[in-house]
């Protein structure tokens, strides 16, 4: 800092410099906290790819056993008659040949199940990471969902557990933001104390984080107003985006389907919705379309082939102009299915989330929006096998307002929607926090001429006016 002997770095510079030196400076450093967190490094791939640059898991946390043991009890205790029976078939009388295969095939089911269901039970987990709280569920190969909320939007976390689970430690963790619903609810879970002052600690460490941002910017302005700044860029290395590489042929054939569903204009993305929610709306006018074609093309076809009298031959002109007619209207409407389907958008920008539903020949346009500030968490689904295999599915953001949810519907990868409108959402709020630092800080300088002015007035013998109170 100028005039001191304070030497201001970003973080990404340190881990710069510490590379190019060989030596861990950070470990020299002493870091007044309580839990020093070490940022991810932008040159190494991060534990999730749905993790930000800077953001770290704090605690991993899966379902308590007792969850597993509930579902795989009956197909384990199944299991282990069959085994029994198996070994102990040799001292039935009588050939036992066809016995051994039906338990033998009937071992293999049992086994897959809980095979299954021990993916299933490692599949479903609650991180707890430096910004916020994801909640994910998933079936492999059904569906999968994930739940998200922002530190600083979390208000309470409650926890509820019965007799057992008070001996056996678990219980159902529920953790409540300001909207009205979308609360992230984890049963079973472990741990809870561990894990509600871990949230607690993380959600103030947030907040002294906008404190320590906001006596920065105060910092900043009174050096400015005084000549003491310095003309230095605030960042010196800037590291290349994480990009995640494609995760199995499912996902690339998916992203090569759905690389015209998704375009950025400017600095907002655009989504449409994809492409297979078109066969609902479109199967029965194609359907009318293809049947009004033959129709159309029967006459005149008839009378080639020679089966129409000739005295038809006017009838048959008319059943022709009748038909491409009515062809021509079956065809307006796969257009206007279609125009419809392209003009219903769901945007993101720098400061909102916007649908936007056009009606085709620009006959009417409806917009609904809501800011990047009022949402309070965002969550992800994709609720069947299909949506698994075409990689598509929902996204919903809860809202404090009185518009409540906001969906995007049947969007291309989910995953990366969610996770595009969570960076937005913290771009937007640390330029909040940094605009209002700015607009407290512009008063300071004020604040302190005027006591400085009052102060010399009283030193020169001035008396000071009484402060009058308000009847």
């Amino acid at each position: 800092q100028p005039g001191s002997t304070w030497l201001r770095f970003h973080w990404r510079d340190l881990e710069a410099i510490s590379r190019l030196t060989k030596s861990n400076l950070r470990a020299k450093l002493r870091i007044r906290s309580s839990k020093a967190i070490r940022p991810n490094d932008e040159d190494s791939p991060p534990e999730y790819e749905w993790l930000q640059p800077g953001e770290q898991v704090i605690v991993f946390s899966r379902r308590h056993w007792v969850a597993f043991l509930r579902k795989m009890l009956p197909a384990i205790i199944t299991f282990v008659i069959l085994f029994i029976i198996f070994v102990v078939a040799d001292l039935i009388p009588g050939p036992q040949q066809f016995l051994r295969v039906i338990i033998i095939l009937l071992l293999i089911v049992v086994g897959l199940a809980i095979a299954w269901g021990t993916v299933d039970y490692f599949n479903d987990w609650l991180v707890i990471t430096n910004r916020r709280v994801v909640h994910q569920e998933k079936v492999l190969f059904v569906n999968e969902w994930r739940k998200e909320a922002p530190l600083e939007q979390i208000q309470n976390v409650n926890f509820e557990s019965n007799w057992l689970g008070k001996i056996l430690n678990y219980g159902t963790m529920t953790i409540a933001t300001a909207a009205t619903v979308g609360t992230i609810s984890f049963d079973y879970t472990r741990h809870f104390s561990e894990l509600r002052s871990t949230i607690m600690a993380q959600r103030e460490q947030r907040r002294r984080h906008t404190v320590a941002e906001s006596k920065t910017a105060i910092n900043r302005m009174l050096e400015a107003r005084l000549g003491m700044a310095i003309s230095a860029p605030s960042r010196v290395y800037h590291g290349g985006p994480i990009t995640a590489p494609p995760s199995g042929w499912q996902k690339r054939v998916a992203d090569s389907l759905n690389t015209r569903l998704r375009k950025e204009q400017g600095n907002r993305v655009i989504w449409r919705k994809h492409w297979l929610v078109l066969i609902p709306r479109l199967w029965w006018p194609l359907l009318i379309f293809f049947v009004i074609i033959a129709l159309a093309i029967l006459p005149p076809l008839s009378e080639i082939m020679g089966f129409a009298p000739q005295e038809s031959h006017t009838v048959v002109n008319a059943l022709t102009v009748v038909g491409v007619i009515a062809t021509l209207i079956a065809l307006a409407r796969v257009i206007w299915v279609v125009a419809d389907w392209r003009n219903d958008t769901y945007e993101v920008s720098d400061d909102e989330i916007a649908h936007v539903d056009r009606v085709p020949l620009g006959l009417s346009e409806d917009r609904m929006s809501a800011g990047l500030g009022r949402i309070q968490n965002v969550s992800m689904s994709i609720p069947s096998p299909i949506h698994w295999l075409f990689n598509f599915g929902n996204v919903t953001c809860q809202t404090a307002a009185e518009v409540g949810a906001f969906v995007f519907f049947a969007v291309p990868d989910p995953r990366a929607v969610a996770q595009e409108i969570q960076s937005r959402m913290e771009r937007y709020r640390r330029q909040d926090e940094i605009e209002s630092a700015r607009k407290r800080s512009q008063e300071l300088p004020d604040w302190f001429e005027m006591y400085n002015r009052i102060e010399q007035e009283e030193g020169n013998g001035r008396p000071m006016p009484l402060p009058t109170s308000r009847s």
